[in-house]
């Protein structure tokens, strides 16, 4: 005689699963939304470097070109 295995519901089968996902869930949208905003911030402060550097260089090429005018006019006065 054979012994016949009961087949489960398809209700319960996937009751397993449904409950670890539904457990996991908040670990792994936790995790997604960690690993967005770091990339977020990180190309924010790339940005904000690069921003910060051309102000810099804006700030020294007109210290410069005052420098440059100021000699030209004081090399001027002398003759």
């Amino acid at each position: 005689m054979a012994m016949d295995t009961p087949v489960p519901k398809t209700g319960s089968r996937l009751l397993g699963p449904f409950c670890l996902s539904l457990l996991s869930f908040p670990y792994i949208y936790n995790y997604l939304q960690q690993t967005y905003w770091t990339a977020r911030f990180r190309r924010l402060n790339m940005n904000e470097i690069i921003s910060d550097r051309m102000a810099w260089l804006h700030q020294c090429m007109l210290h410069d070109e005052i420098e440059r005018t100021v000699l030209k006019q004081a090399s001027n006065l002398k003759k």
